[in-house]
C-alpha cells in the first residue's frame, strides 16, 4: 500500500492532531478504505500514543451449514470492555459463505455508533473480499466478476460494505475448529441455529 506508506512517512516527521485528523479523513476516503484506515489508527496509537474518538469493539463471526445449500446458521460475539454480547440466526436454505458473510454482517450492524473493530474470522473468502479489494472490484465493474459473471451473494456483499464505510474494521483469521475458544463457541451457536426447526427463507438465496 505504497499511499498508505506515505501517509505514515509524512505523520513520522511530527505534525498537530489536526493534521493527524486531516490524514486519517483522508485514508478514509481513499481506495484503501476501510482495512487501511485502521492500520493508520493503529500506527497513530502505537507509534505516536494518539488516540482517535472511537470505541475499539472485538468481533469474533462463524457461519455454518448442514448441506451446502441448506439450512444454514450464523453467529457472532461482540466485546466491549468487560461486555459481551452473542448474536445468532440462521435460515432454511443458504450457503456457507453467505453465513459466514452474514455473520460479520449481524456484528457490524449491531453497533450503535462507529466503531474501530477487529473482527476474527475463519473464512478467507470473506477476508479476501476485503483485504484484497474483491468488493471495490465487483463494484466498480457493475457488479461482475473478471469473467463477466454475476457476483455471487451480491445483496450481503453490499450489506457489509455500507457497514465496512461506517466503521473502521480489520480483519483477522483464525483457523477452523483449531481450539480457538472464541471461535469455537461461535460455531457452536451457528450450528445450534441451522439445525432449528421452523427457519426463515433466506431472502437473497437464489437456490
Amino acid at each position: 500500500m505504497p499511499r498508505l506508506c506515505s501517509f505514515i512517512a509524512c505523520a513520522e516527521r511530527g505534525g498537530t492532531s489536526n493534521q493527524y485528523h486531516s490524514l486519517y479523513r483522508t485514508i478514509k476516503a481513499s481506495v484503501f478504505a476501510p482495512f487501511a484506515v485502521t492500520e493508520f489508527s493503529l500506527f497513530l496509537k502505537g507509534r505516536l500514543g494518539y488516540k482517535t474518538s472511537m470505541k475499539h469493539v472485538t468481533a469474533f463471526t462463524d457461519g455454518s451449514c448442514l448441506g451446502n445449500p441448506g439450512q444454514g446458521g450464523w453467529a457472532a460475539i461482540l466485546r466491549y470492555g468487560r461486555h459481551e454480547l452473542e448474536l445468532s440466526g440462521g435460515y432454511a436454505l443458504t450457503t456457507n459463505n453467505r453465513m459466514e458473510i452474514m455473520a460479520a454482517i449481524a456484528a457490524l450492524e449491531k453497533l450503535s455508533e462507529p466503531c474501530e473493530v477487529e473482527l476474527f474470522t475463519d473464512s478467507q473468502y470473506l477476508r479476501h473480499a476485503v483485504e484484497k479489494g474483491w468488493i471495490a472490484g465487483w463494484m466498480k465493474n457493475g457488479w461482475k466478476t473478471a469473467a463477466k459473471k454475476p457476483v455471487k451473494n451480491r445483496d450481503l456483499w453490499e450489506r457489509l460494505q455500507a457497514q465496512l464505510n461506517r466503521h473502521t474494521v480489520c480483519f483477522s483469521w483464525v483457523r477452523g475448529h483449531a481450539g480457538h475458544v472464541e471461535n469455537e463457541r461461535c460455531d457452536v451457536l451457528a450450528r445450534s441455529c441451522a439445525g432449528r426447526s421452523g427457519l426463515p427463507a433466506d431472502p437473497g438465496f437464489a437456490g
